[in-house]
């Protein structure tokens, strides 16, 4: 009996301590979220609209630079915002598609079909980005903070419309050591 006692004494405290160092390690970093605004105005008379940033124009990460672990971009959100001419709001398009260009390299991380401006008119539009775009964007994105967001839209025809205002916003998770 003493000697079954002395055996669970031993499996419970490898258990507890265990357990303390698994909790301690949880506590090595913590993970903020960075929703990037990204203001973008769209001509008639184009069809891609590019928009240059950078990391460091955003205080979260600036201030945590020298301890980041891991940035993930992993949700993008669109809505339009103003239209000009108004009519131009039932406007159709065959696809919106968004993506963000690191050192030359385009990601896709975004794509809607069969929209009008109505249907994003104020109402916001979220994609998820795959996880193996978001790794690679992740890499690229530790070695140059530097990044470029870009908005395609495939009208049908020859249509007019003189711009549309609107927003894109890309969140960042963004690991951050303690």
């Amino acid at each position: 009996m003493k000697k079954i006692n002395i055996f669970i004494s031993f499996v419970l405290i490898v258990l507890i301590n265990g357990c303390y160092s698994d909790t301690i390690d949880s506590f090595k970093t913590i993970i903020i979220q960075v929703p990037l605004n990204q203001d973008i105005v769209n001509f008639g008379n184009s069809r891609e609209t590019i928009t240059p940033d950078n990391l460091n124009n955003y205080a979260d990460y600036r201030n945590n630079v020298d301890r980041i672990k891991s940035i993930q971009i992993y949700q993008v959100a669109y809505h339009a915002n103003e239209v000009y001419p108004e009519d131009a709001i039932s406007q159709r398009f065959k696809s919106m598609e968004f993506f963000v260009e690191i050192n030359d390299k385009r990601y896709n991380i975004a794509r809607f079909e069969e929209i009008s401006v109505q249907d994003m008119y104020r109402i916001p539009q979220i994609d998820q980005v795959d996880d193996a775009t978001a790794e690679e964007m992740s890499e690229a994105l530790m070695i140059n903070p530097a990044f470029t967001s870009i908005s395609i839209f495939d009208p049908y025809g020859d249509i007019y419309y003189e711009r549309i205002l609107s927003t894109m916003i890309i969140v960042v998770k963004i690991e951050i050591e303690l």
